[in-house]
């Protein structure tokens, strides 16, 4: 039997999520060498869709880089 877990998404604006996001990464940094958006997202109860694009501009910035 699977059980689904519906998760509240908060409506956060972009700036705010960058900040948690990048606290919640700093973080799981110390756990973990891969970080998801999607953990993030759910963890943080944020749109996976602000979360990801949170993590483009954090690439892009240069303050993480897409494990291959």
């Amino acid at each position: 039997m699977v059980t689904i877990e519906h998760v509240e998404e908060k409506d956060v604006p972009l700036e705010e999520t960058k900040v948690l996001v990048e606290a919640y990464l700093k973080k799981q940094f110390k756990k973990n060498k891969r970080v998801y958006p999607s953990d993030a997202a759910d963890a943080l109860g944020l749109r996976y869709e602000t979360v990801r694009q949170v993590f483009g501009d954090l690439e892009r910035e240069g303050k993480i880089q897409e494990s291959r």
